[in-house]
């Protein structure tokens, strides 16, 4: 739009905000140009926790910009002109006689430019209290009012008539859509997998029946304040299931509404959503903890037999970027090119949160991490360097691309679709079994090894539980380095051997 940020330096705001999550409330980020070298960002929060909710402003906040750009196009477009007493103008809007001093509209004026600014401009006005407008465009708009009166006073009575009648909110005819069409309409947009998909269909074919709503019922039925606080209450007010399973029936919910309305927007408002609780996580002293693998489960996970890498060689370095750095999913799974680096003479990772799809826990999140050498020498750093050559990749691609969705977006689903089944498959998915026990394993190594607190923090990527903690680790990577190749993984060397070969051939 324009504007300067708000540290005042010369980079222009730019058009294309996204989503950020920061301590569990959603943010607006906007990337600013660069300034002096310097990647910059202007971020405000949206006050929610609720993904379905942060979406509709997002939605809101890019509706704005684009009638906000069009409405400062339409107001540099028209032309006023100055009349002093004694010389007359040569051409304008309004009444030819007894001409006060002031400013007048010029004749030269597109009527339509002064139509569609006058429209968009109650437009705007109308609907400001939902957007969450910065006090720059809130002072442009005001000076806008100047102008619009100017043309509210110039042009013709039946002109003014014709913009009231613009603006005036249409009826929409309600839509046709049966229940069941909605659902698998979603279901379908979703695609999830066999699993989640049948979980969903069951839950939703559950509360329709707890409405009295068959599948052939019209959606409208559906849609309504009282059904959604009545299935919320009910969800909510159950004893025997967890606050996180609570979180995904709401969240069910939520997306089946937020599919209708992105379905058909001038009819079904997601002002329903508010209906929706937002509820807390469940406590980490309640909630099931996740738990290290076994060697004997690691040494079944990887061994070659199962020929599950081979089809699969990323999902291989996935885990094994875990297994040594201790990095949650989204943080192995999104590395770019540029991201494996050699920085004072050692290969390293970088995690870094310099995409939309990347996101990190904290602050303590972002850190280089030295190639342990037992990693090293499986061919990762060759693995990368093969693959970027031969896919003639550049350095801000994913060296692992299905982390991403066809429409741009972070692929949660992958590691369901892909590891956890064959997880599953060997016996190894339960309980506390998943992804992160990758990083339960890292930490567990590093403690056995005798690696100070701070040291594992800056592998691990703990923020620190005090002011010791986060105050003095500030380790060279060298200091780091030494300190990581403590400890190793030496009862699964046989497994590495015979991947070392198998991945060396790969892609």
């Amino acid at each position: 739009m324009g504007e300067k940020c708000m540290a005042k330096c010369k980079a222009q705001v730019g058009i294309q905000p996204h989503l950020w999550l920061r301590n569990g409330v959603f943010y607006c980020r906007i990337e600013l140009s660069r300034f002096e070298g310097k990647r910059r960002y202007l971020c405000y929060s949206l006050h929610t926790n609720s993904y379905y909710e942060a979406l509709g402003k997002m939605d809101e906040i890019e509706e704005f910009n684009e009638k906000f750009d069009r409405l400062c196009e339409l107001y540099s477009k028209i032309e006023v002109i100055e009349y002093r007493r004694g010389s007359l103008p040569s051409g304008y809007y309004g009444l030819m006689l007894n001409i006060p001093d002031g400013l007048f509209l010029s004749k030269d004026n597109d009527p339509k430019t002064i139509l569609d600014f006058m429209k968009l401009l109650n437009e705007v006005n109308q609907n400001i209290g939902k957007y969450n407008v910065q006090k720059e465009i809130l002072d442009k708009l005001n000076s806008m009012e100047d102008k619009y009166k100017l043309c509210e006073k110039s042009i013709a009575p039946d002109m003014l008539e014709q913009i009231k009648r613009s603006i005036m909110p249409k009826q929409a005819e309600p839509p046709k859509h049966t229940l069941k069409y909605m659902l698998d309409s979603m279901l379908m947009k979703a695609n999830n997998g066999e699993a989640e998909t049948i979980r969903k269909r069951h839950f939703f074919e559950g509360i329709f029946k707890d409405l009295n709503l068959s599948l052939d019922d019209d959606y409208v039925k559906f849609h309504t304040i009282e059904n959604i606080q009545k299935l919320s209450e009910d969800i909510v007010n159950k004893k025997d299931i967890q606050n996180d399973n609570k979180r995904q029936k709401l969240r069910y919910i939520k997306e089946f509404v937020c599919f209708a309305c992105e379905l058909e927007p001038d009819f079904y408002k997601k002002n329903i959503l508010v209906s929706i609780p937002n509820l807390e996580k469940t406590k980490g002293s309640e909630r099931q903890p996740h738990l290290p693998y076994s060697e004997t489960q690691l040494k079944k996970l990887f061994n070659p037999k199962h020929k599950f890498f081979e089809g699969e060689p990323d999902l291989f370095w996935i885990c094994m970027i875990a297994l040594f750095t201790g990095a949650r999913a989204n943080a192995a799974m999104t590395l770019q090119y540029n991201n494996v680096v050699s920085k004072d003479g050692l290969w390293c990772i970088h995690f870094c949160e310099n995409h939309p799809i990347k996101h990190l826990k904290n602050d303590a999140s972002e850190r280089f991490v030295p190639i342990h050498k037992q990693f090293l020498d499986l061919g990762f750093v060759d693995y990368v360097d093969r693959k970027k050559s031969k896919l003639k990749a550049g350095d801000e691609d994913f060296i692992f691309p299905k982390c991403q969705t066809k429409s741009g977006e972070y692929n949660n689903k992958y590691l369901d679709r892909y590891l956890f089944k064959f997880l599953a498959e060997i016996g190894l998915k339960g309980k506390g079994y998943d992804f992160h026990s990758f990083r339960k394993n890292a930490s567990l190594a590093l403690q056995s090894a005798g690696l100070i607190p701070t040291i594992i923090n800056s592998i691990i990527g703990w923020e620190g539980k005090g002011t010791m903690e986060q105050s003095y680790s500030n380790y060279n990577l060298k200091q780091i380095n030494a300190e990581l190749n403590k400890f190793s993984y030496d009862y699964l060397q046989p497994e590495f051997d015979k991947w070392k070969k198998v991945m060396g051939k790969l892609p």
